[in-house]
C-alpha cells in the first residue's frame, strides 16, 4: 500500500476541513493510501520522519502550501505534493486557481 501525509489547517475554511478529516482520509484510503492525518504546527518540519512517504497531500490556505513546499525542499525531498485549497472569499492567488 502507498503511504500519505494529510496535512492541514485546522483553521482553514472556518474549520470544515478539521470536521472533515475522516472523510477525506477515507476517499484516499478507497485509492490505495495508507493516509495519517496530521495538523500542521508552523513550528516544526512536516516533513520529519516522513520523508519516504509517496505523497502529501496538503489542505488550506495559500500560506500552508507555501510552509509544505518549502519545508520539502529544506529537506531535499522530491515527493508529490496534493492540494486542497479552501476558499475564504478572499483574494489570494493560489485560491482563484
Amino acid at each position: 500500500m502507498k503511504t500519505a501525509v494529510f496535512l492541514y489547517n485546522p483553521e482553514s475554511g472556518k474549520g470544515k476541513i478539521a470536521r472533515n478529516v475522516g472523510c477525506i482520509s477515507t476517499i484516499f484510503q478507497a485509492y490505495g493510501y495508507d493516509v495519517t492525518p496530521q495538523r500542521i504546527d508552523f513550528t516544526a518540519n512536516p516533513f520529519d520522519g516522513n520523508e519516504t512517504i509517496d505523497l502529501m497531500v496538503v489542505a488550506g490556505g495559500d500560506g500552508t502550501v507555501n510552509y509544505a513546499v518549502n519545508a520539502m525542499k529544506r529537506k531535499g525531498l522530491d515527493i508529490p505534493i496534493g492540494v486542497i485549497c479552501v476558499r475564504l472569499h478572499s483574494h489570494h492567488d493560489l485560491q482563484q486557481i
